[in-house]
């Protein structure tokens, strides 16, 4: 089943500072603006498998060394 999730805000995860981990499968995001991740320091895993991405900006993960980013 496909959700509805076009559009992440790039403040939607600005006060999630613990989570590890970040499923949003089965979307039609196509784009991870600016900053998006930048408040969240244990982030290490992005599942973004069965969305059309097609731009990430530069900045989008600002702060992260070593984040797994899953797109299919």
């Amino acid at each position: 089943a496909v959700n509805q999730i076009q559009i992440i805000d790039e403040t939607a995860f600005a006060s999630c500072a613990n989570v590890e981990a970040v499923i949003l499968l089965y979307n039609t995001i196509t784009r991870v603006p600016a900053n998006t991740f930048r408040n969240n320091p244990r982030l290490q895993f992005i599942y973004f498998n069965w969305n059309g991405l097609t731009e990430i900006a530069p900045n989008a993960f600002t702060g992260k060394k070593n984040v797994n980013l899953y797109e299919a």
